[in-house]
Formats: structure tokens, sequence, C-alpha cells
């Protein structure tokens, strides 16, 4: 309101500014209604050149588009297709990325499943391994063990053998000593 009041030469005596509320005199109403005027048909004669260079712009167009018709849909088909083609493009690129993810996947699967298959027959092979040394183990102790025990029973035949014999030798020598005796008994006997 202050800046209306400066550009349009107000004075206080014409017209006051309160802090809500204008006070105007008549001949500042007339003033401000003619400068109301003035602008709204400035602005008017804008808006219609405007409106008006729209207008032409909009015929000129028409022209053109009338004479330059086949030229336009030519182009316009030029656009549509150059647009389906880099679609397909655009489309056989993404499935080809999505094949490749595909068999790059089923790349690591295999890969997966040929580690496991090599985890499993190393382990299949220790495992094998493992077994044939326990049983190569085993069987050498039981041929082991055997093999003592028949040298026990030999041994223990021989000893019982020889203990048999040692007390045969010493029932002999018993025998041989009480005959002595015996004799040696007789013959003192016999001398007496």
């Amino acid at each position: 309101c202050r800046q209306i009041f400066d550009n349009l030469g107000f004075t206080t005596e014409i017209g006051q500014l309160g802090k809500t509320k204008v006070f105007l005199r008549h001949p500042a109403f007339m003033k401000l209604n003619h400068a109301k005027d003035e602008a709204t048909s400035v602005f008017a004669l804008l808006l219609q050149s405007v409106g008006r260079a729209c207008e032409a712009r909009a015929g000129l167009f028409r022209q053109y588009v009338v004479r330059h018709k086949a030229k336009i849909i030519e182009e316009r088909k030029r656009r549509e297709e150059a647009l389906r083609k880099q679609r397909e493009e655009e489309a056989k690129r993404r499935k080809a990325e999505e094949e490749e993810a595909q068999r790059q996947a089923r790349a690591r699967m295999e890969k997966r499943i040929r580690s496991v298959v090599a985890i499993q027959r190393i382990v299949r092979g220790i495992l094998a391994r493992v077994g044939f040394v326990r049983r190569y183990v085993e069987d050498s102790r039981a041929k082991e063990e055997k093999r003592l025990d028949d040298g026990f029973q030999r041994f223990r035949t021989n000893f019982d053998d020889l203990d048999r014999r040692v007390k045969i030798i010493e029932k002999k020598q018993l025998e041989a000593e009480t005959s002595k005796v015996t004799a040696t008994q007789k013959t003192q006997e016999n001398r007496r």
C-alpha cells in the first residue's frame, strides 16, 4: 500500500494508511480507479497480443502440417520405428543379461556339485583306506595272536612233556636212591 501511495503521489491530506485499513478522500479514490483502469487496459492489450500471437502461430503450424503432412507422418513413423527398435534391443539386452546370469548361476551350481562330489570321493577313499588298514591291522593282530598262542601252546606242550620227563627222571632217581638205600640197608643187615 505504501508503494502505491508513493507511486501515485498521495499525501496525508488525500489519504492515510492504518494498520489494517486505507482511508481515502474522493479525489484520491478517483485517481486510484483511473490508475487501475489504465493498468487493466495495458494488461488486456498485452494478453490480447499474446493470444493473437498464439493464434497466429497455431494457424501457421496448421498450414505447415497441411503442407508437410506426409513428411510429418514419415518423421513420426521413423521416430516410432526407432523407438520400437530401441525397445526391442533393450528387451534383447535384458534377456541376454538374464540368460547370462542364469548360465553363471548354473555354472556356479555345477562347480559346487563337482566340489561336493570331489569331497565325497576323497572322504570315501579315506574311509576305504582306513577300513582296509583297520582290517589289515586286525588280521595281522589276529595272526600274531594265533602265532603267539600256537607258540605258547607248543611251549606249554614241550614244557608239560619236559616236566613229565623230569618227573619220570626224578622218580627213577628217587627209586634208584631208595633201591641204593634199601640195598645198603640190606647189606648192613646182612653184616650184622
